[in-house]
């Protein structure tokens, strides 16, 4: 999962610089984007600590269901 964030690092920026040069094509002048250092190092951080909710949240509804409930249902 870290990895995954990491590599779609290049992609998410390359989104952001098309989608403000869309959005700022009918301004005049030349706007650059620059994105500081730590910004991607939070993005990473951000998405470990969702994905770590919801595998929380998973692993806490998972516990719910009793075992026994659980062998029966073949799906």
């Amino acid at each position: 999962m870290l990895v995954s964030l990491v590599l779609c690092l290049p992609i998410i920026v390359g989104v952001i610089d098309l989608l403000v040069q869309v959005m700022m094509s009918q301004y005049s002048g030349n706007l650059e984007i620059w994105i500081a250092p730590q910004t991607y190092a939070i993005e990473v951080l951000i998405g470990a600590a969702t994905y770590a909710v919801v595998a929380l949240l998973h692993m806490r509804r998972i516990r719910r269901v009793p075992l026994a409930l659980a062998m029966k249902v073949q799906e």
